[in-house]
């Protein structure tokens, strides 16, 4: 009993506890950026009102956690033709085929319509999507404050820089493969394989 008080009080913070606000982000060289948020629209339909989760799934990777009411995600990806599935109660999904270009910036917008479906597609009204944006908090993100300072520090901050550092951890990887190869342990057929389960870690 005494755990799942304290399961609950933990849930409570999480929930209660406030967000990144949205930010606008620049595109990495030779990589396109991809926004996906849940707007807020008001709709008549009262069962449409309880909070959605929405599972993400980009290729054949499947983004950690969920976004919400009132969320986005932002997501660098490689210039290609990206297919991006958002999922909703583990039955209801949406697919939508995406070609990314380098350096420019997309924005994908779900929208929920009822309990039985919901919508999901780009929006090519760039100012737009900025406003709806401008109203949204980044999926998964926390406030913390620093009694020390009584400021407030975003942890998205130190989310890119575990982003950078296994980026860079990602290319030594890479470079101690390709010396695998270059000394003749490994054949170009097993470097790639190689390569390509440290790209998809």
């Amino acid at each position: 009993m005494r755990y799942i008080y304290a399961l609950f009080i933990l849930l409570f913070m999480s929930s209660c506890a406030d967000k990144v606000p949205f930010t606008i982000e620049k595109p990495i060289s030779n990589e396109g950026l991809v926004y996906i948020y849940v707007s807020q629209e008001v709709t008549d339909a009262p069962e449409v009102d309880r909070v959605e989760k929405y599972k993400i799934k980009i290729g054949k990777k499947s983004i950690e956690g969920y976004i919400s009411d009132g969320e986005y995600k932002v997501f660098h990806i490689k210039p290609s033709n990206t297919v991006i599935e958002v999922t909703r109660d583990a039955i209801l999904s949406h697919k939508l085929t995406l070609h990314v270009k380098e350096n420019e910036s997309y924005y994908l917008k779900i929208a929920k319509n009822s309990l039985s479906s919901f919508s999901f597609q780009l929006i090519n009204d760039k100012e737009k999507a900025l406003q709806e944006l401008h109203k949204m908090v980044l999926a998964g993100s926390v406030l913390e404050k620093d009694d020390s300072e009584n400021t407030l520090i975003i942890t998205k901050d130190k989310y890119k820089k575990i982003q950078r550092d296994i980026k860079s951890n990602k290319i030594e990887q890479i470079k101690s493969a390709y010396k695998l190869k270059e000394d003749g342990i490994i054949d170009e057929k097993e470097f790639q394989k190689l390569k390509q389960e440290i790209l998809d870690k």
